[in-house]
């Protein structure tokens, strides 16, 4: 590797962990991360143990099948360390530099440097694979251990050190236990090792010793994995060709609106990428030369086709981040086919494919600096509701600060969008109060106040709120027995109001400061 070539690397890998960096901010509109924070948080301060992990298999059509609680405990443990939300959300931040590394090393391994540039600089500047980096979530916390995973059994290749595969095994079983989206890719982690054991002429104790190590991490899964077991495990496959054929088109649909757009459709520009990048892998297997390094382009392509064919078997069209162990290997086949273009033409439209696929990126993830608003939003949101909650305890003589519930509401949408959870994090630890039961069978949650007072959050996200169509209208509807009383904060991207329950309104409901 050439020194203009190692600047390059470092200035590629700064570049997109600082951009990365500018846009780490709370999640307000994914409320799974904050689900996840108080159930981590509540089995390490209160002991609420659920049995059982977030739901579900694919897109909730096996709802009965169930993540294992390991992610919970996990996340617990990092809590351990630092109890704050935004500790979790820089861990997940750091981890997300492993797949960046491994990415570089694996393909720079099997094509040449430019390639391993490229790879790099797509997967550093893709949307999809951006937004693992933003916040801590199970699909986005399990790719590092994954390619985690596959870096440690490269490098196992590399030095024959049998440590390497103790601890390749150990991720790739901790990254299964976080999101089973890493699990279809357990045969191509197998058919590697088989290989590599053979390259180096192991003794049969080795694959034996290999071979009892998976069969633990498989039993641990499988006993951690389902909350309920189906009677009869064929009715999740495709009964029929044609049911599956329609199943591999809707998951082949959805890796595409990934890869090329944002996850739900595709733009002309998406579609415009998708035709060179296709041309592109024409005119590479059209060269003459090039043997070994099209024999490596076919495994990643059939890595790709056999993941998604393998997965299309279940009677399910998946979420776009079930896909997303796909990605880097995706990109690795983008950057290979453009870096090895030799025809002035086609060099000119492989440049042209770079700067749209990086002028898509900015126009999801424009240049602006979001650096912890919504978390410096959200505490001082909270600060206020504190101080509100307190006064009314004192003024009313609660016993507990109990009395009230968090409703939250978002833009041009009747039911609420933005969960209270985020309300519920801070309060819960300003107050020392436990103010929400993690159920024990799911990952939902008991409030344990009364409900005398409640306060609506009108939550913007561009722009401001129109707090009469899109929050007050809603809550209204919703909660006729209820009057606003008077506006308590008034700062984006929240407006946050005080209503209380009519006295002349029967309502079953705990009496305030009780338990």
């Amino acid at each position: 590797m050439t020194k203009r070539q190692k600047i390059l690397l470092v200035a590629i890998i700064a570049l997109a962990f600082l951009y990365r960096l500018v846009w780490l901010d709370y999640p307000l509109i994914n409320t799974e991360p904050q689900r996840d924070y108080l159930i981590a948080q509540h089995i390490l301060t209160y002991q609420d143990l659920p049995k059982s992990g977030p739901c579900c298999l694919f897109n909730g059509f096996y709802a009965p099948y169930r993540h294992p609680v390991i992610y919970y405990n996990i996340l617990s443990g990092m809590l351990a360390i630092n109890q704050n939300f935004m500790f979790l959300m820089f861990i997940n931040f750091f981890l997300q530099i492993i797949p960046v590394v491994a990415i570089f090393v694996l393909a720079s391994r099997f094509f040449p440097y430019n390639a391993g540039l490229l790879a790099i600089f797509f997967y550093g500047f893709h949307q999809a694979i951006f937004k693992n980096a933003l916040f801590f979530w199970q699909p986005h916390l399990m790719l590092p251990f994954l390619y985690g995973s596959f870096f440690a059994l490269f490098l196992f290749y590399r030095t024959n050190k049998y440590w390497l595969l103790i601890v390749s095994i150990l991720l790739f079983f901790i990254g299964s236990a976080i999101h089973l989206s890493s699990v279809p890719v357990a045969p191509f982690w197998l058919i590697a090792l088989f290989f590599i054991l053979r390259s180096q002429k192991r003794s049969i104790k080795l694959y034996l010793t290999a071979f009892l190590l998976i069969c633990i991490g498989l039993l641990v899964m499988l006993k951690g994995v389902s909350l309920e077991i189906f009677n009869d495990p064929l009715l999740l496959i495709h009964g029929s060709i044609v049911d599956y054929g329609q199943s591999l088109v809707a998951n082949t649909s959805v890796y595409l609106k990934s890869l090329y757009g944002n996850g739900i459709e595709i733009s002309f520009v998406g579609i415009f990428l998708l035709i060179l990048n296709f041309v592109f892998l024409l005119l590479y297997f059209r060269q003459r030369k090039l043997v070994q390094r099209k024999f490596y382009m076919i495994i990643l392509i059939g890595i790709i086709a056999a993941f998604i064919a393998g997965i299309s078997i279940f009677k399910a069209t998946i979420w776009s981040y079930y896909l997303s162990p796909l990605f880097g290997v995706s990109i690795i086949v983008f950057a290979e086919t453009i870096a090895v273009q030799k025809n002035r033409l086609i060099k000119a439209f492989a440049i042209l494919w770079i700067v749209i696929f990086i002028g898509q990126f900015f126009f999801y993830y424009p240049p602006v600096i979001k650096f912890f608003s919504n978390a410096r939003g959200i505490d001082l949101a909270a600060n206020v509701l504190v101080k509100e909650i307190k006064d009314i305890q004192r003024q009313k003589n609660y016993p507990q600060p109990n009395f009230f519930l968090i409703k939250v509401y978002a833009q041009g949408v009747e039911t609420p969008t933005v969960e209270d959870l985020a309300f519920w994090l801070p309060l819960e630890q300003k107050l020392q109060r436990k103010f929400i039961r993690v159920n024990n069978t799911t990952s939902s949650f008991t409030r344990l106040n009364s409900s005398y007072y409640i306060y609506v959050v009108c939550q913007s996200f561009a722009k401001k709120i129109n707090v009469s169509k899109d929050c007050l209208e809603p809550f209204n509807k919703e909660f006729s027995g209820y009057k606003i009383n008077r506006v308590i904060y008034e700062k984006q991207p929240f407006t946050i109001y005080e209503a209380i329950l009519y006295p002349s309104i029967s309502f079953k409901a705990k009496q305030p400061g009780t338990e």
